[in-house]
C-alpha cells in the first residue's frame, strides 16, 4: 500500500510539472478552429492517402496521412458507420487495419482532441502521440475505449494538451483484442494558442483509464 501512494505521489508530482498531458473532454481545450471532414464528400467518398485539409478559424492546413496503402474513406454516423458517435457525425475511416493515422500541421498547435471508435464492437484502446517540429515525441498516451452501437454521442474523446503550443503532428492507432483494428475519428477541435495544463489532471486521467473494463462482442461496425 505505501508503494502505491508514493507511485501516485510521483504522478501528482510530474502532472503538475508536465508541459503536455493528455485529455479525455472537449472543454479541456479553448477551441479556436475545428477540421471538418464533410466538405470531403458525401459518405463512401474515398480519400487520397495522404491528403491535405484546412483547420477552419486557425489559418492552418494539416496533411493527413496512414501508413498502410490504402485511401480514407468517409463515413457518418448512421449513414455507413453504426457506432456509438452522436447521429450524422461526419466521419473520416482508415478503411481498413491501415493505422496509424497522423495529422501533421503546417504551424504548431497547443491542444487537439476528438472522438474514436475502433469497427469491431467490445474494448479497444487508443494510442495517440504527440510531436514537436524536429519529430521528437512529446508523450504517448493510452485511453480505453468501448465500441457499441449505440449512437449515443459516447464514444471516446481523446486529446493531447501543450503550455508551450508546440505540437507539429500527432500519430493515431487502436488495437482491440485481438490485435490492431481500423477506426474511425469525428473532426478534430483545435486550440490553435498557448495552452494551460490543469495541475493534476493527467494523474486523475491515468487513474480513470487504469479502472476500465474489457468486454468484447464481436462484430463489424461498418454498415456497406
Amino acid at each position: 500500500m505505501k508503494k502505491f501512494v508514493a507511485l501516485l505521489l510521483v504522478l501528482s508530482a510530474c502532472a503538475a510539472d508536465a508541459a503536455v498531458m493528455p485529455i479525455n473532454n472537449p472543454g479541456a481545450l479553448t477551441i479556436d478552429g475545428t477540421i471538418d471532414w464533410g466538405p470531403l464528400g458525401p459518405p463512401f467518398t474515398q480519400i487520397n492517402n495522404p491528403f491535405t485539409i484546412g483547420v477552419d478559424g486557425c489559418n492552418l492546413s494539416a496533411v493527413v496521412s496512414q501508413a498502410g496503402q490504402s485511401s480514407f474513406e468517409r463515413r457518418d454516423q448512421g449513414n455507413g458507420w453504426g457506432g456509438n458517435f452522436g447521429p450524422g457525425e461526419e466521419l473520416l475511416w482508415t478503411a481498413g487495419a491501415n493505422g496509424p493515422m497522423t495529422l501533421a500541421f503546417n504551424s504548431t498547435i497547443s491542444g487537439i482532441g476528438f472522438q474514436i471508435q475502433a469497427d469491431f464492437f467490445g474494448a479497444f484502446t487508443a494510442t495517440l502521440e504527440a510531436f514537436d517540429s524536429s519529430n521528437m515525441s512529446l508523450g504517448s498516451f493510452m485511453f480505453n475505449g468501448n465500441s457499441t452501437s449505440d449512437g449515443d454521442d459516447s464514444a471516446i474523446f481523446i486529446g493531447v494538451l501543450s503550455d508551450m503550443s508546440d505540437i507539429a503532428s500527432l500519430s493515431i492507432d487502436v488495437s482491440d483484442i485481438n490485435g490492431q483494428s481500423d477506426f474511425a475519428i469525428n473532426g478534430p477541435l483545435i486550440q490553435c494558442g498557448a495552452g494551460s495544463v490543469p495541475e493534476g489532471g493527467a494523474t486523475l486521467l491515468l487513474l480513470a483509464l487504469g479502472g476500465a473494463a474489457i468486454f468484447a462482442l464481436r462484430r463489424s461496425i461498418r454498415m456497406a
